[in-house]
């Protein structure tokens, strides 16, 4: 019997997962699975339409007499048919294979009892059979399909059909519930042939060239599949164009259907198209390309036929592989025997046995109690010493299928390397990093080129959109101030009157801060800290106002006041300091580049400072004590000096002080401002009344000034002129305001007023306000010299400079804006650059700037960019993202009669 079982050791090789190609002596048995089996895994249908389930995944043409087709490849496989011994083949359907068929006693043999194309497909496996008694045990250790179809949906091939899940999976052909469609991600997610659609609460609205992909998500970026692009069409998006879709798959070395596997089905364990398996021929090579060599022809010592050599006496083995050891041989040597392969003795679970002398005293006894390798089973042994517990000699698990790694190995053992773990890239999935850039690459090798980081054009961070102001239907959207609201057929151009800001700001010298009063809604809307013993104030083109702090004996500074983008005291932009100790800043103006002067009285010096900074860039001395400031169009810095030094004057172009100049015997000028002709006017604070400097004289050399007295005007200090050349005086020892005409050379009004008046300005509704030093209030009048309110301002107002910004805006540089707010429609746009067209004459410039806020008239404006003077202004890194963007075009000139003309304005902008 030992030698019986000895000679069919070649036969073990199949037991260690062998496919179903081996020609060797198969045993038969009962198959584990019949029609009845069948139905009662996962389905409650009877057992023809089971059939009909079962012909469908593949197994034969249907079912006969009750029988599954088992062998349905070669025709031969129906009932009546004769058994075949030893092809391991149910030839005649009767549920057993090779019945009847003699085997030897001791004889091991592999079964397998399911379809024969299942064997070795997903987790089915064969298993083994012993022939005692003269019969074949039942087939032992094999997995068959659970079913005809899948019955669960858990990633595991149930049916062993090659395929997974299939059945069981939703319409999108994964597990669970049909997913519900997301907006804005380009995928069919509910799998129902429409993206993104209305129906699903999803808009497009505007959107053009967006990636997308119309086929199973889970296609997507496998094998051949790519998103192509697509554009919104009334709100729902249109055909997408350029993708590719899942096909039938071809035997073309790549994954048509974009399942993650290539060819499937399709060729052979040798890898060649359309070709049947090869044999196997004992050669010590893998001819079938099923991972084992010589399987089922090699002889019981793991030799081929024909090549066993002569019988060695005294080593235990069996050498001429006749299935005894030493067989004929004397008893000398070792009594222990192992009758198997050589390099199996030792190994996991195979041991060598024992012998004994014969009665006769001469010859070795048969070998007993060996263990000889067997089929690998799920135990935690090595049952077929291979060196590997578990692992049948392909190696793969027996324990069912492991999950596939990104190690360039087949860890499911399903013959397909990394199937599903890397992308179309090649690149293992985990080691995915998401798109970065912006540049028609699909970096993360998903299928989608750039998504994410697209704008609604499809374009990267490229303007897609435009908002154009040329006509005067679109002129008349924006705001007028100072431009001419009336004629704009050509475009936009200066008005005859360049009105300022709404506000006028206040300094409080004893209580040391600022207070802003809206002078269209007359009412105080802010007050903020500043230096020490603040006094003169000048507001930029910006809005922002700057104040001088004298601090008597000490430290003098200037302060910068934002007017928008803040709240509260975070507002103050900053505070430095000006001069040496005791120096008093008293004289302050901006000039028509924007930067900010300021004069010294003690220290007798003019600074420069940079508007946004702070920082001082040019330091000049003066011959003068410096108490008020005023610039004219051409850079001409005035300076009043209260004193007998008159009016003087500092080419800020040259750097070079002109000289000064006053009524003889009669100067000491106060407050300082400018008109439109460049006539410098000044307070007579000695003198009760009004100083003119002619600058039509003062240009052809001839210095001359005049002197305008009025018995009510007495120790006279603040002056503005308006829009109309009309020149405003504060009258402090008579608590009076004038109003002077330069034409007629006339007073056309003096009025009582507060206590003590200082300054004067003039606010963009050609309105005047007095700053009333010892009533601590603000008073407004109209040209008439009608009183119309009283505001109260904090503790000794001693405002009387540029106040309002109405001097700058008019006379220091001639200008005018037009602000436009543009809302894009949608919460995040990004505006990347303001165009402009215009005619500029010489003398004239056009300055555009912008700032954004998110949401409606409650959100906060971003701060303003800074002012472009050629077209296009790239704005797109400098306001935020969001919804609403506001233009501001500022026209000036240096010559009143002269005025640049804006033909049109657009805004570039996208949105993602």
């Amino acid at each position: 019997m030992l030698r019986q079982i000895l000679l069919v050791l070649p036969l073990l090789c199949l037991l260690w997962g062998c496919s179903a190609t081996t020609s060797t002596q198969d045993a038969g048995g009962t198959p584990d699975t019949d029609v009845t089996d069948v139905t009662d895994v996962g389905s409650d249908t009877d057992a023809a339409s089971e059939c009909e389930d079962f012909d469908r995944d593949g197994y034969g043409p249907g079912c006969e007499l009750g029988e599954l087709d088992c062998q349905p490849r070669d025709g031969a496989s129906n009932p009546g048919a004769s058994e075949q011994c030893g092809d391991r083949v149910d030839n005649n359907c009767d549920g057993d294979i090779d019945e009847a068929c003699p085997c030897t006693e001791g004889q091991v043999a592999p079964c397998y009892t399911g379809p024969e194309i299942s064997e070795g497909v997903g987790p089915c496996r064969s298993g083994f059979q012993v022939c005692a008694g003269g019969e074949w045990s039942e087939c032992e250790g094999e997995l068959t399909p659970r079913g005809p179809v899948e019955s669960l949906c858990d990633g595991v091939d149930e049916n062993c059909d090659g395929n997974v899940d299939e059945g069981v999976t939703n319409v999108c052909g994964q597990c669970g519930a049909p997913p519900l469609e997301v907006c804005g991600d380009g995928l069919d997610n509910d799998c129902d042939g429409d993206i993104d659609e209305p129906d699903a609460g999803c808009s497009c609205e505007g959107r053009t060239s967006q990636p997308c992909y119309s086929g199973e998500p889970r296609t997507l970026g496998v094998g051949r599949c790519r998103g192509g692009l697509t554009d919104c069409e009334d709100d729902a998006w249109g055909a997408c164009a350029g993708e590719l879709l899942p096909i039938e798959e071809v035997c073309d070395g790549l994954d048509n259907d974009c399942d993650g596997t290539a060819d499937e089905a399709l060729r052979n364990r040798c890898g060649v198209c359309g070709a049947p398996e090869p044999p196997e021929v004992c050669d010590g090579e893998d001819n079938d390309c099923d991972g084992a060599t010589d399987e089922g022809l090699l002889l019981a010592c793991g030799i081929c036929p024909g090549t066993a050599p002569e019988e060695v006496c005294a080593d235990g083995e069996d050498n001429d592989c006749d299935g005894e050891v030493d067989d004929g041989c004397p008893c000398t040597g070792d009594p222990a025997c192992y009758p198997g392969p050589p390099e199996t003795l030792g190994v996991g679970e195979c041991e060598a046995g024992t012998r004994e002398c014969d009665a006769t005293g001469e010859f070795w006894t048969a070998c007993r109690e060996f263990v000889l390798p067997s089929l690998e089973v799920c135990d935690g042994l090595d049952n077929n010493c291979n060196g590997s517990v578990d692992v049948g000699p392909d190696g793969c698990s027996v324990c069912g299928s492991a999950p596939e790694l990104c190690d360039e190995l087949d860890n499911d053992c399903d013959g397909f390397t990394d199937e599903g773990v890397r992308n179309t890239c090649g690149v293992c999935v985990a080691d995915v990093v998401p798109e970065f850039l912006c540049d028609g690459v699909d970096e993360d090798c998903d299928g989608f080129t750039d998504e994410g980081l697209t704008n609604a054009c499809g374009t990267c961070d490229e303007s897609c959109y435009r908002a154009t102001w040329a006509e005067p239907s679109a002129w008349a959207l924006g705001e007028f101030d100072g431009v001419d609201e009336e004629n704009t057929g050509d475009g936009l151009r200066l008005g005859s009157s360049r009105a300022s800001f709404p506000d006028l700001w206040v300094a409080n010298t004893d209580d040391q801060t600022v207070t802003r009063i809206d002078t269209d809604l007359a009412e105080v809307v802010g007050t903020f800290p500043v230096g020490d013993d603040p006094s003169r104030t000048a507001v930029d083109f910006n809005g922002d106002v700057f104040v001088a702090n004298r601090a008597f004996g000490g430290q003098g500074s200037l302060t910068k006041v934002l007017s928008s983008g803040c709240e509260g005291d975070e507002c103050v932009a900053f505070t430095v300091a000006i001069g040496d100790l005791g120096d008093i800043p008293r004289g302050l103006a901006i000039d028509r580049e924007g930067f900010v002067w300021v004069g010294t009285y003690g220290g007798q010096k003019l600074y420069r400072v940079d508007p946004e900074s702070g920082e001082i860039v040019g330091e000049f001395p003066v011959p003068v004590n410096v108490y008020g400031l005023a610039i004219d169009s051409e850079g001409i810095i005035w300076i009043s000096t209260i004193s007998s030094d008159g009016i003087g004057a500092f080419d800020s172009n040259t750097n070079r002080y002109l000289g000064s100049w006053g009524p003889s015997g009669c100067a000491t000028p106060y407050g300082i401002a400018v008109d439109g002709a460049g006539n410098v006017w000044a307070g007579a604070w000695r003198c009760d009344g009004l100083i003119r400097l002619d600058r039509s004289r003062f240009d052809e050399g001839s210095i001359e000034t005049d002197l305008y007295t009025h018995p009510n005007m007495r120790e006279t200090r603040g002056v503005a002129v308006d829009g109309e050349g009309m020149v405003y005086l504060a009258a402090s020892g008579t608590d009076r305001l004038g109003k002077f005409n330069p034409t007629t050379e006339e007073w056309d009004w003096t009025i009582a007023t507060c206590d003590n008046p200082i300054g004067v300005g003039v606010a963009r509704d050609g309105n005047i306000w007095v700053m009333c030093k010892d009533s601590a209030e603000a008073r407004r009048y109209n040209s008439d010299g009608d009183e119309l309110d009283v505001i109260g301002t904090g503790r000794t107002p001693y405002s009387y400079s540029d106040m309002t910004g109405f001097q700058l805006r008019n006379f220091t540089a001639p200008s005018g804006t037009w602000n436009v707010t543009f809302d894009c429609g949608w919460a995040d746009c990004a505006f990347d650059s303001v165009n402009f067209d215009a005619v500029q004459p010489p003398g004239t410039a056009v300055r555009v700037r912008a700032r954004s806020r998110a949401g409606g008239v409650d959100a906060t404006w971003s701060a303003w960019t800074p002012q472009f003077s050629g077209s296009p202004a790239g704005i797109g890194d400098l306001v935020p993202n969001g919804r609403f963007c506001e233009i501001e075009v500022e026209l000036g000139t240096d010559d009143r009669d002269v005025t640049p003309v804006v033909r049109s304005v657009e805004v570039e902008w996208q949105r993602p």
